[in-house]
């Protein structure tokens, strides 16, 4: 009788073997096409920040001599003291030094400060507010021959060069964007966790060739390795391996989603620093995808916490946005006011018995609502006369909100109004959106490709993406589109539910 063969038996070591191999072609197949463009990152950051430090030095010097001619040499503004121009021409050349060390002390030389947010021109502010104090100290030291520096040059030197280190730091983030458009200054990301923040993170990356982030791959405790989580993007490997495989593939950095991993992964690689600074290790707060508020980190007693703010845009950026709210939208209003009442006068001729302004209860931000206000454009049976559709069409019947601007209640730009159904006043399904005030015009308002089942994916851009110039970039859209006359019809916004709205994937505007 013939003995029965045995099945083989599979050990433990036969198992990682296995699952190592997998995970070693998974990693040669991504290393092969990344080290065929492995770029000299370094060298192009250093290029970068010397383009950065030239720039600054003609900006400072440019801007004293400027204030010098305003103030004393122009004869614009009265002066009587002092104004030996070798004198001025000494001690500017003289603080020059200082203000390059100042701006690098105050961190306008780092990658982390460059090229995104707001923080680079708070920095900025900061650093030419030192700069004329050490400018001040400077000739105090040297008060023999600077006693009587104008205190009008200072403070004239002080608005000029804030004001043109901030335009040249604009400047030179568009050519830092053209840069990363075209594949330079840009650094290559392997994501730690592909749960759905990780999921949405890289998404956000891949939208914007202005982010600097190249996402390469995922490690996953969870998934299978060689398994696409994403377009083109596969779980590479193992959270354990995440030194190794990032030597591997030539990391810049590493994004590790804490709620992603198992704990122990996530201890052993907060511990383990056998990096030896190869590449920069980032952790994700884990909740990306549901929220969209300001963090700050906060140090109490050396323990880091995150301080969560109801608001997206605290600080310098809600400061901003005021500022261009109102600084844009009162002369805007003036000049609205006649266009109002001519078609409140037609609104009235049509329908002496109607009101020819009407109020809707709307969503302000979290749990806040007020009454906005716009032109009628429909009668109470639903039709509309051939001038109500004209001003629906033209989105001419929001002029009146332009009040709500000013006062602070709206935004000139923002996300969609959310009107409240008759009598509704349960507001738990508010989401992360609101936490912006809602525009006058918007994102949905001048992307060709809006359709109503994306305006939540438009808001989340909007909201996550959201800096000065975005806005005035919505303002110069919709005057251009205003002027071409093919304003998209926007009857009023309906009120509708989280779960009949698209929760798909944001889309980038269209620039």
């Amino acid at each position: 009788m013939a003995t029965r063969r045995p099945y083989p038996i599979l050990t433990r070591s036969d198992i990682q073997t296995d699952a190592r191999g997998r995970e070693m072609l998974a990693v040669e197949a991504v290393a092969t096409s990344v080290r065929s463009k492995r770029s000299t990152l370094d060298r192009e950051w250093r290029r970068y920040v010397v383009l950065l430090i030239v720039l600054d030095t003609l900006v400072v010097l440019l801007s004293l001599w400027l204030a010098y001619t305003v103030r004393i040499s122009s004869g614009i503004v009265t002066y009587g003291g002092p104004s030996d121009l070798a004198a001025y021409r000494t001690l500017s050349l003289a603080s020059l030094p200082m203000w390059l060390v100042l701006f690098a002390v105050f961190h306008l030389y780092r990658r982390d400060y460059l090229l995104g947010g707001t923080r680079e021109y708070q920095q900025v502010l900061k650093a030419c507010t030192a700069g004329i104090i050490g400018v001040i100290l400077l000739s105090f030291l040297w008060r023999d021959q600077f006693v009587l520096v104008s205190r009008g040059w200072l403070i004239m030197a002080w608005t000029i060069c804030t004001t043109l280190v901030m335009l040249e730091r604009f400047s030179a983030r568009r050519i830092g964007y053209m840069l990363r458009r075209r594949g330079h200054l840009v650094n290559r990301v392997l994501l730690v966790g592909a749960n759905a923040q990780g999921l949405a993170m890289a998404g956000q990356w891949m939208q914007s060739p202005t982010s600097g982030m190249q996402v390469i791959g995922y490690l996953d405790d969870f998934k299978a390795i060689g398994t696409e989580v994403a377009s083109g993007l596969k779980v590479l490997g193992r959270p354990r391996n995440l030194h190794e495989l990032a030597a591997s593939l030539d990391v810049d950095e590493v994004v590790v989603v804490p709620n992603a991993i198992a704990w122990e992964t996530f201890e052993e690689i907060i511990s383990n620093d056998s990096h030896s600074g190869d590449y920069v290790m980032r952790l994700s707060p884990g909740f990306y995808e549901i929220m969209a508020t300001s963090v700050a980190v906060t140090d109490r007693s050396f323990v880091p916490l995150l301080t969560v703010h109801e608001n997206r845009l605290v600080g310098v950026d809600s400061a901003v946005k005021s500022v261009l709210d109102i600084g844009l939208g009162a002369p805007l209003l003036l000049l609205a006011l006649p266009a109002i009442a001519a078609a409140a006068l037609v609104l009235k001729r049509e329908d002496p018995e109607l009101p020819w302004l009407e109020t809707t209860p709307v969503l302000r931000s979290r749990d806040q609502t007020f009454r906005m206000l716009r032109l009628r454009t429909r009668r109470p049976d639903g039709s509309s006369s051939p001038f109500g559709q004209w001003l629906e069409e033209t989105q001419l019947d929001r002029m009146p909100q332009l009040a709500h601007a000013v006062a602070g209640t709206m935004s000139l730009v923002g996300p969609q109004p959310q009107p409240l159904a008759p009598g509704e006043h349960d507001l738990r399904n508010t989401r992360s959106e609101r936490t912006l005030k809602p525009g006058v015009i918007g994102p949905w308002s001048v992307w060709r490709e809006w359709k109503p089942s994306e305006e939540l994916s438009h808001d989340l851009y909007y909201v996550r993406n959201w800096t000065p110039w975005l806005d005035l970039q919505i303002l110069f859209q919709a005057a251009a589109l205003s002027a071409r006359g093919i304003w998209r019809r926007a009857s009023s916004p309906r009120r509708q539910t989280p779960t009949k709205r698209s929760e798909g994937r944001q889309e980038a505007p269209d620039a």
